[in-house]
């Protein structure tokens, strides 16, 4: 990597760009020197004019990290030794179970082994290692699974909201909304007994006003605890109010009051939900099949670039958000079946992922991409972003 290198994406785009070094086998991903080279709002100062960037002449290889964890047993805590290298001095090591981190470690030197103790959760659960040098620059995350016997841990707050018979003309109806948010709340039933303890789930009137839904999430948010997981799942438009002195370019869900001349009034902004999430100490599972057509040329259409600029501008805790379509992409429904083709692929997988244990993150995400492209014929692709989690993640 040379001079003039840089890039702005989120953690998963930077995921996705692998880099060689020459003389070096494996490949390496962008988002470990994002100390060095990621510069946000990238684009509008390339596109500014006299706008100058200066890189590093020379991105030195990123520290490496391993980890060896001891044999599963009955007892309450196993240890796990991370293994750092690099070829300038070290600064940390972080560690991660099932995507959180749980300990940061300061180190010296060049070479560093360093043991945690870490809790006995059984089976299942994920536990990752990332080394971090003197210049910021990270390793590849290595992980590692629990084995052992399952232990059913926490409950399952999930909070869902279909909504599809809109009052304003301006918003088209919707023809499975409704059905999938039911649909998901049943599937999620399934789950209850087999990695999560306990599943509670609210399937909101389809008439719920903003302020109902705020307060709900809100106190499902409260009472999530640690060992606890929040889960929002949102069928409708999602639009963006760029009408008016009063233009407002936040991303917004809406409901079936909702008017499209006053969204400032009617929809409910993303910071809003943001707001009512942040209570949650346990980490949040967005399900959003929000970016529907039928508002094409309208000045209220929310691309899933909107929607991927207002998802962590505000304070966040661990959250992932697993949504229907990228980019300018339509979310699709079956109209047939009265599904959402998105949603669809999420129940199928978790109904099939309850016989055969804990449904990691990379799982999930994996089968409903690869079953949406398929049945939309490339039209939809699903795509994902998280903030605060790193490494595989048990879901469900």
């Amino acid at each position: 990597m040379g001079n003039r290198s840089f890039y702005d994406t989120n953690f998963e785009g930077a995921q996705s760009v692998q880099i060689r070094f020459p003389g070096h086998s494996g490949l390496y991903r962008i988002h470990q020197f994002e100390a060095m080279l990621r510069t946000s709002g990238l684009a509008r100062k390339v596109l500014s004019e006299g706008a100058e960037l200066h890189s590093p002449d020379d991105v030195p290889d990123p520290p490496t990290a391993s980890l060896k964890l001891t044999a599963p047993s009955e007892g309450v805590v196993q240890q796990v030794t991370v293994t750092a290298k690099s070829h300038r001095s070290l600064q940390a090591i972080r560690l991660y179970l099932d995507g959180r981190l749980i300990e940061t470690r300061f180190i010296v030197g060049q070479t560093a082994e360093a043991t945690f103790p870490v809790a006995n959760l059984g089976k299942g659960h994920w536990i990752t290692a990332v080394a971090v040098d003197s210049a910021g620059l990270l390793s590849l995350a290595a992980g590692v699974q629990t084995e052992g016997r399952i232990k059913p841990f926490g409950t399952l707050r999930a909070i869902l909201l279909g909504v599809q018979a809109y009052k304003d003309p301006e918003l088209p109806p919707l023809s499975a909304a409704t059905r999938d948010a039911e649909r998901l709340a049943g599937a999620l039933k399934s789950i209850a007994g087999r990695f999560i303890a306990k599943v509670e789930t609210q399937v909101l009137p389809e008439a719920s006003t903003p302020g109902l839904v705020f307060d709900k999430i809100r106190e499902a948010a409260h009472a999530t605890g640690p060992e606890d997981r929040l889960l929002l799942f949102y069928a409708g438009h999602g639009v963006v109010n760029r009408r008016g002195a009063t233009a407002d370019q936040q991303f917004m869900l809406t409901f079936i009051g909702t008017k499209a001349n006053d969204l400032t009034h009617t929809a409910m902004r993303w910071s809003e939900m943001t707001d009512a999430l942040a209570e949650s100490r346990g980490p949040i599972v967005v399900l959003l099949d929000a970016c529907h057509s039928g508002l094409a040329g309208s000045e209220a259409l929310a691309t899933n670039d909107d929607l991927a600029s207002a998802l962590f501008t505000r304070r966040g805790g661990a959250t992932l958000i697993l949504a229907g379509s990228k980019g300018r992409q339509a979310s699709l429904e079956d109209q047939t079946a009265r599904t959402g083709l998105f949603t669809s692929a999420v129940v199928k997988a978790i109904r099939s992922g309850a016989q055969k244990g804990p449904l990691n993150l990379g799982e999930l995400y994996g089968v409903v991409k690869s079953k949406v492209v398929e049945t939309s014929s490339g039209r939809q692709t699903p795509w994902l972003v998280r903030n605060n989690l790193i490494g595989e993640i048990p879901l469900f």
